[in-house]
């Protein structure tokens, strides 16, 4: 497994917004209350058009805190993972081409 770089709420969201350009406003968000905003996301996904930005299944799987250790993979295969800037430009870059989120949303990465 190359799990890449752990990276927290914080850190994550300054990087998106000095990529993007875009404010992104967010704020600490209680468990419980992120949990049933995932569950409200999934139902309004079966009823609207478009792509909701959060799902249960992606809320549920930050919430338990996953670290991976890619420690063996990068000393027995030489693996390093690309750093997490370039990393996230690839991926805006790809839903913005894949349609999955409007150019807006990619800011200055459109």
């Amino acid at each position: 497994m190359v799990g890449g770089h752990h990276t927290g709420w914080r850190e994550l969201f300054a990087s998106l917004r000095r990529l993007t350009g875009r404010r992104l406003p967010a704020m600490p968000t209680p468990r419980p209350v992120a949990m049933g905003f995932g569950r409200l996301m999934d139902g309004a996904q079966r009823l609207l058009p478009g792509k909701a930005p959060l799902a249960y299944e992606g809320i549920y799987i930050a919430a338990q805190h996953p670290r991976t250790d890619d420690s063996r993979t990068v000393a027995e295969l030489g693996v390093e993972p690309a750093p997490l800037e370039e990393t996230l430009t690839d991926m805006i870059r790809w839903m913005v081409e894949a349609g999955r989120i409007r150019p807006k949303a990619a800011g200055e990465l459109a």
